[in-house]
């Protein structure tokens, strides 16, 4: 069983995520791809991130009625930083034998992974989807190939959706009061407005995207 893991903060999950999960999930066949909310991502020190709670739970809104799809509390419920290895690790060990993990990225996380804990690890436990986004060309990833010899082997290159959803643009709609139709799904747009959330810089993240915002990431999971 292959299966898809995409890793980010999530704040707001929205609709690009979802389409480069299910575009990772066509283009190289996996069975089921695993959203994983980040906790206390090692990466990202604001503290104005939204509760992992509400982030959680706007992530399971998101994925519902979409059974190739699911979603993972495995590091919301982990307490300090987390990492992306460790979270891999942990799966593996709750899953069956015979499950091939792939984590979905963006680019610019493939870019920065000699900046992850344990890295060579990492690539010796999973695959890699590599999403490419705008600017980045396949010629980008040459240099970290250089330095990691093994991720010729494990890397598949998928082309990006040309869908331009960020984090950031969302939340600054919402404190302008302008709306947000078509760029997360309605369920979260409706938790979003029930709970009042990213009207006022204290629950607002700035520069904060996996795309996350990969928003993907490390350790997020990214």
């Amino acid at each position: 069983m292959r299966i898809g893991i995409l890793g980010g903060t999530f704040d707001p999950i929205h609709n690009a995520h979802l389409i480069i999960a299910e575009q990772a999930r066509k283009e190289i066949r996996l069975d089921k791809v695993l959203f994983i909310p980040a906790g206390d991502p090692w990466l990202r020190k604001d503290s104005n991130i939204t509760p992992k709670e509400l982030r959680l739970e706007m992530t399971r809104l998101a994925v519902e009625r979409k059974p190739e799809f699911s979603v993972s509390s495995i590091e919301t419920e982990r307490p300090g930083p987390t990492y992306t290895v460790e979270t891999v690790v942990a799966l593996l060990a709750e899953w069956t034998l015979g499950v091939e993990p792939t984590l979905i990225l963006g680019v610019d996380a493939v870019l920065a992974l000699h900046r992850w804990k344990e890295p060579e690890k990492l690539l010796e436990l999973c695959d890699l989807a590599v999403v490419l986004r705008p600017g980045y060309k396949e010629c980008s990833l040459e240099e970290i190939k250089r330095i990691f010899s093994s991720l010729e082997k494990k890397m598949t290159v998928i082309g990006g959706s040309g869908t331009r959803i960020s984090g950031t643009d969302i939340r600054d709609r919402i404190k302008k009061g302008q709306s947000i139709k078509g760029l997360v799904p309605e369920a979260v747009a409706r938790f979003i407005e029930d709970k009042r959330l990213y009207l006022i810089p204290s629950i607002n993240l700035e520069n904060q995207d996996i795309e996350s915002d990969s928003e993907q990431q490390e350790g997020k999971t990214i």
